[in-house]
């Protein structure tokens, strides 16, 4: 069976992971779609942005990510990369800009609680027919 070709890949979370793999759907030029629980990008690296992470930056800025923002300007100091980021850090230098840029920015929803992801033969995550999200806007 093949797989449509016109449909979004959804993305679930607008955090370092979900942030990083909308930066490699971008870079392939794949539609894709972001959905976000929060009302900003990395909601929940915000619950503890005060906090020291315990890996480096070299190990928390993805490649394609870096790519995509090398491409905008951003540049990061290399003699950062072996000191541990706080949340904030993260957020401030890194995710923040990430969610801001034009290639991924406009396929973030925010505020939307993810209540199904199901595809039209069974309920799974792993398929090979399209998945159907149903989605609300978050209450608060």
């Amino acid at each position: 069976m093949t797989m449509p070709t016109d449909l979004p890949v959804a993305v679930i979370g607008a955090g370092p992971v979900g942030l990083a793999a909308a930066a490699h759907l971008a870079l392939r030029k794949m539609p894709f779609v972001v959905l976000e629980r929060g009302l900003q990008s990395a909601a929940v690296v915000r619950y503890w942005a005060h906090v020291t992470v315990f890996s480096p930056w070299r190990f928390n800025i993805d490649t394609a990510a870096r790519e995509l923002l090398q491409t905008s300007g951003w540049s990061f100091p290399d003699a950062k990369l072996d000191s541990d980021p706080t949340g904030r850090e993260l957020i401030d230098n890194y995710l923040e800009p990430l969610a801001e840029l034009q290639s991924i920015s406009p396929f973030i929803r925010y505020a939307r609680d993810l209540s199904c992801l199901c595809s039209s033969r069974r309920i799974c995550l792993l398929s090979n027919s399209p998945f159907r999200t149903a989605q609300s806007r978050a209450a608060g």
